[in-house]
């Protein structure tokens, strides 16, 4: 069992905030700290598909929906957002031109997770070499996707398999965390996400050679506390690889709700309370949150706490809304205007 920074389960005599846009007592976040979106995507215009930058034909992004970096670097200065991390989209399929481009354009602003093709190369350790190009990149990690692994699964072994496990040991050896989006929920895939943990746990860790990160995407998709996802996900607290991202509440404990999804934020109390305030990060999931509350709205809704029982101290503000995704990921606040005046 690990000594932790878990939180106390209440906050007697803490701050209470008073939101701006209600003007109800809040026990949300108080202004002025770092906040770091750790989930966002980028796609190219659609004027630039097919002639500037690959496609896939088979996950176009839905009409009008603009993924571009222009408009997220928009919402983000508009919302005090001073850095991100970009998980790589697989409209472009595997090829990361446009989010490089967008790296190149606004340097010192973003961290990249990308996409690696579990097919690729003859071998397992010939498919994770394409880590070793993501990290010469300047990319902080590796996406897994059940639908990007169909191939393996047919075989039988899935996000489990040779490939996957050498793509995990690769990440850990060069420092680069593994993302899990489990659309299905955590429930339908954790023998396989437990799989690589134990085999490495075992194996491997000891030696001191690799030790990978493990973040679970939006809540690892669970819709509720007395939920199998979520229950499943409880039995990782303990496993000081793994993270949380509180991040697409809208998919998890927002599904068919209306902001400002009251449900998720018993759901971030209890994740921080289980995982302990280091291993919670916070994240919109744009654009496609511009489809649901809209870009703004998914940072406000942390205004909306007035339950003590749900509030977090301000250290766990601070932590969850920035601090942990900057250890991480490796970003430095304030790099993105040196490095633009430069």
């Amino acid at each position: 069992m690990r000594a932790s920074s878990r939180s106390p389960t209440a906050n007697r005599g803490r701050d209470v905030c008073v939101s701006a846009a209600s003007g109800a007592s809040s026990y949300g976040p108080r202004a002025g700290g770092v906040r770091f979106d750790s989930h966002v995507h980028v796609w190219a215009p659609e004027s630039e598909r097919g002639t500037k930058y690959a496609v896939n034909e088979s996950n176009l992004p839905p009409a009008g929906l603009d993924g571009s970096a222009e408009a997220l670097c928009a919402h983000m200065d508009a919302h005090q957002v001073q850095g991100a991390l970009l998980v790589q989209s697989s409209s472009h399929g595997f090829d990361p031109a446009y989010v490089d481009a967008v790296v190149a354009r606004y340097p010192g602003r973003f961290k990249v997770m990308g996409l690696a093709d579990p097919e690729y190369g003859a071998t397992p350790m010939r498919c994770a070499a394409q880590l070793g190009v993501m990290k010469d990149k300047g990319y902080v990690g590796v996406r897994f996707n059940p639908a990007l692994f169909a191939g393996q699964k047919d075989a039988g072994v899935g996000m489990a398999g040779e490939r996957a496990l050498e793509l995990f040991r690769q990440a850990g050896r060069l420092g680069m965390a593994v993302g899990y989006m489990l659309p299905e929920g955590y429930a339908a895939h954790a023998n396989e996400v437990e799989a690589l943990l134990n085999i490495q746990g075992a194996v491997y860790s000891p030696r001191g050679v690799e030790k990978t990160t493990v973040i679970l995407d939006h809540f690892g998709f669970a819709q509720g506390l007395d939920g199998d996802d979520w229950k499943a996900l409880a039995k990782l607290a303990d496993d000081e690889r793994v993270m949380i991202k509180a991040s697409a509440l809208f998919r998890g404990p927002g599904k068919g709700k209306q902001w400002p999804y009251k449900d998720a934020h018993k759901m971030l109390k209890e994740a921080v309370r289980l995982f302990g305030k280091d291993r919670v990060m916070w994240g919109t999931d744009w654009p496609w949150v511009d489809a649901e509350c809209g870009y703004g709205k998914a940072w406000s809704l942390l205004d909306e706490i007035d339950d003590e029982d749900n509030a977090l101290t301000q250290e766990e503000w601070d932590a969850v809304l920035g601090k942990n995704a900057m250890r991480v990921f490796g970003f430095q606040p304030g790099l993105a205007r040196l490095m633009s005046s430069s």
